[in-house]
């Protein structure tokens, strides 16, 4: 009795390589296997695309570094204003899928989608013509800033990237997952460990431990890695869906997985890999042999620090600025006092004028200095004693004899 099976593979940007990998294997040792529906998303969905329009895996990978050679062609990668990653994945697709593949995908490739109106996730799994299905991935493979800030459109409605709301998709609870990331998929990366206990991240559906290699996995999504790593990350997909099978007893008889010589990518995929690899290493030796971009490089960091120079002033300037404000804010004006003790001191300096002041000599002695200090002060006290009496308001004693009336007087 032949046994059929689910697939979804998760979604994982440039490291969509993974999924290469593990394709290779299941047409390869197990062809058997008849895979019905496969979801995905982003990255996944593209994979899962390629698999139900059984085009050839080298195919798959040729297409793959194609658009990561075209990311490591610009300066910024994929948030160079010049790249569009959305248009180099239209290019591709339509190069390479047939003519009739939405309706070979039509109700067995189900596309994860985050409608952008509400954040909710679809899955879209009818395609009624080839232009619907091209749009349908590429709405998939969206990233806001990375892909550009107008979300494309299905139907008249706008979809994002599928890893937003539902990055793992399961069709029923015998769903194989596939994902890049070590975690609790059953096809991922078994990274070794050596700690007990292991603190795991479940991010829209999709199991990820947290380590160290995670971490460098997660910064490949977004940056693609060297052409090296991306070799070496193609077999690992390989390798650990042989693993999946051969623990499920899924390769079809014990002694071919003890007895398989080819335990590495098909001639084919490798040819096509290894090219990629001669020729980015080839294009890195002649920019580090050309003049100008030795003279680039070495320009760098003066480049570096009058960019900072230009940029710190007015920076410094607005900070300042900003400080002021928040201090202007949060300060406030104490109120003035009602008895000012200075004031009046002014007032009595006013009344008795100082003497003007003399120039000592070495002839004055003590008793001829003229008027000192204390004397001074003595007669401040007293006129501000009289002042003080003087301004002093005795309610008791009348002012005038009208206020001595008595109200029997009137």
């Amino acid at each position: 009795m032949e046994r059929r099976m689910n697939l979804s593979f998760a979604g994982c940007g440039f490291l969509g390589i993974y999924h290469v990998g593990v394709a290779v294997c299941l047409k390869k040792h197990a062809p058997q296997l008849l895979l019905e529906r496969i979801a995905g998303a982003s990255a996944g969905a593209l994979a899962a695309c390629c698999l139900l329009c059984d085009l050839p895996i080298e195919t798959m990978a040729a297409d793959f570094l194609r658009v990561v050679g075209e990311v490591r062609r610009h300066p910024l990668g994929p948030f160079s204003p010049s790249f569009n990653l959305q248009k180099c994945l239209l290019e591709g697709m339509q190069r390479e899928l047939p003519e009739d593949a939405h309706e070979r995908v039509s109700g067995r490739l189900h596309i994860s989608l985050t409608r952008v109106r509400d954040r909710c996730n679809v899955v879209m799994s009818e395609f009624g013509s080839r232009q619907e299905l091209l749009q349908a991935l590429l709405c998939s493979c969206f990233i806001p800033g990375l892909s550009g800030l107008m979300p494309p459109q299905v139907r008249g409605v706008r979809y994002m990237d599928g890893a937003f709301s539902n990055n793992l998709p399961l069709l029923d609870e015998h769903t194989v997952t596939v994902s890049p990331f070590c975690g609790e998929s059953d096809i991922c990366p078994r990274d070794r460990s050596s700690h007990l206990f292991h603190l795991n991240l479940n991010w829209a559906n999709t199991c990820i431990r947290i380590s160290r290699l995670n971490l460098c996995r997660m910064v490949r999504i977004v940056l693609p890695g060297r052409a090296e790593f991306l070799s070496a990350f193609c077999q690992q997909g390989y390798d650990d869906a042989l693993y999946f099978l051969n623990r499920n007893n899924l390769i079809g008889r014990l002694q071919e997985w003890d007895q398989c010589q080819e335990r590495h990518l098909p001639l084919a995929v490798r040819h096509t890999i290894d090219v990629y690899v001669e020729q980015a290493n080839k294009e890195l030796g002649q920019w580090l042999l050309d003049p100008q971009s030795g003279i680039q490089l070495f320009c760098l960091p003066s480049a570096l620090l009058n960019a900072v120079a230009r940029l710190a002033p007015p920076l410094a300037r607005q900070v300042v600025r900003m400080i002021g404000r928040r201090l202007s804010r949060s300060l406030t004006l104490c109120e003035q006092p009602h008895f000012d003790l200075g004031l009046l001191m002014m007032h009595c300096s006013s009344v008795v004028p100082l003497p003007p002041p003399r120039t000592r000599h070495s002839s004055d002695n003590d008793d001829t200095a003229g008027i000192r200090l204390p004397q001074i002060l003595e007669q401040n006290e007293g006129h501000c004693e009289r002042v003080s009496s003087a301004s002093v308001f005795h309610p008791t004693q009348p002012s005038s004899p009208e206020e001595t009336k008595t109200p029997t007087d009137l």
